[in-house]
């Protein structure tokens, strides 16, 4: 069983720095994803193992059973350790090998929201200028509308006036 927790806690761990969604530095502060806090839970679970295996080796009562589970769960922590400072490391070197790459993503993200900002700025201060404009516009384009409503209605009565002229016209059939 805690063979299992190890590896599953283990796993979480790995596939989470790996994916870069939690730096290894990350895991002290507050948790804010249901992940962080799944992680923190974890963290503080392997904390209180250690603290448990430490204090189970010096008890001197200890069946053997227990000895060998603690001893047991003592090589999987150190092993976890190892892997854990394995991990920091390759992200260490990671970082540092694409730090200009990472510099430059950062630069292009506040660049993108500079533009953004004035963008958005530009477009509302235009929008207010020219807001004469534009309900002109809307009044033109709903007397348009009306306009047309008016001659379809005056070309419907115009076309019926004549079939109805031209029906009047016609000699009566014998």
């Amino acid at each position: 069983m805690i063979r299992r927790a190890w590896i599953t806690t283990i796993a979480t761990a790995l596939l989470a720095i790996a994916m870069g969604h939690v730096h290894p530095d990350a895991l002290a502060g507050p948790p804010r994803t249901q992940q962080d806090r799944e992680i923190t839970r974890r963290e503080r679970q392997l904390r209180q193992g250690k603290t448990l295996v430490r204090r189970l080796l010096r008890d001197e009562r200890l069946s053997p059973e227990a000895r060998r589970q603690a001893t047991e769960l003592q090589a999987a922590l150190d092993a976890r350790a190892r892997m854990m400072s394995k991990l920091e490391d390759l992200h260490r070197q990671f970082l540092a090998q694409h730090r200009a790459d990472l510099e430059e993503l950062e630069s292009l993200r506040k660049r993108a929201f500079e533009i953004d900002r004035r963008l958005g700025a530009d477009r509302a201060a235009m929008l207010q200028a020219n807001e004469a404009e534009a309900s002109e516009l809307m009044r033109n384009s709903e007397r348009a509308v009306e306009l047309i409503e008016q001659l379809r209605g005056v070309s419907a009565r115009e076309r019926r006036e004549q079939r109805e002229t031209q029906r009047d016209r016609r000699p009566p059939a014998d």
